[in-house]
């Protein structure tokens, strides 16, 4: 059960000892807070939980190009775990720094409170992009990471992969490198009830494209996204409001499209 959750088993056996920051909780409610930040790395990444998951500021924080190593991930699920987190994450292809050391190229992140009911969902590793979701509080939630360039084919491994959000209520989030209006991913969604959520501005502290946004089934039911004044990386981190929580009524699949 811990190898599907991804923790060990002995922060699985002290779990139950959270019972503090618990008392100290309420549920969200209806609305549900949710940030993406592409951190650019694993210092990014850990600016990013320590800003927004030790404080308790989202409810579910989806981050972009992580880029850490086996221990490096033990040691943020720990970190989000004692903050009253779990941690889904998949990692992208590996590749060598300038020193040999063995690095994870991309990799995608999702943090969410534990107080919600939440279900691993979706995990998939492209040839360069990387997507992560789960089922919490009747949505699908995904956070998806596609690099620039390489004859935009990360983006169409993410958009190959999108047959299933036909009944689903779902919102998916991240650093698409595409623009709304002329992006093959939301084309591909778009079939399945998709419409872009996006500031229209730019998500690069020193940039000129909105290259961070999201697609959902129910665009009635996210307010306008903003962009937060906290520096993480050099992207800007893009929060949003889910004002309901959808009655889904469908069962909850566990899909991995992990090419081997």
């Amino acid at each position: 059960m811990a190898n599907i959750w991804g923790i060990s088993v002995a922060d699985a056996i002290a779990w139950p000892d959270f019972e503090g920051w618990i008392r100290d909780l309420t549920h969200p409610g209806p609305h549900l807070h949710v940030v993406s930040i592409n951190a650019g790395g694993l210092a990014g990444t850990w600016r990013a939980v320590e800003e927004l998951i030790s404080v308790g500021k989202v409810d579910v924080l989806g981050v972009q190009e992580v880029a850490a190593s086996d221990s490096e991930l033990l040691a943020l699920r720990r970190a989000a775990l004692k903050n009253g987190y779990h941690m889904f994450h998949v990692a992208g292809k590996p590749t060598c720094d300038g020193w040999g050391a063995v690095r994870q190229r991309g990799g995608v992140a999702l943090f969410a409170r534990l107080l919600f009911k939440i279900h691993p969902a979706i995990s998939f590793v492209g040839l360069d992009s990387q997507c992560v979701g789960v089922w919490l509080d009747g949505w699908f939630l995904a956070t998806a990471y596609a690099p620039p360039g390489y004859n935009d084919e990360p983006v169409l491994e993410l958009a190959s992969g999108t047959s299933f959000f036909s009944t689903l209520v779902w919102l998916v989030f991240g650093d698409f490198n595409e623009l709304v209006g002329a992006s093959k991913l939301e084309i591909a969604l778009s079939a399945f009830g998709g419409a872009a959520v996006s500031v229209d501005k730019p998500t690069r502290w020193e940039g000129q494209r909105c290259v961070d946004w999201a697609l959902t089934s129910r665009p009635l039911t996210c307010d306008q996204p903003e962009l937060l004044d906290v520096a993480l990386s050099d992207h800007i981190p893009v929060s949003l409001v889910l004002t309901s929580s959808p009655n889904s009524g469908r069962s909850e699949l566990a899909l991995d499209f992990s090419q081997p």
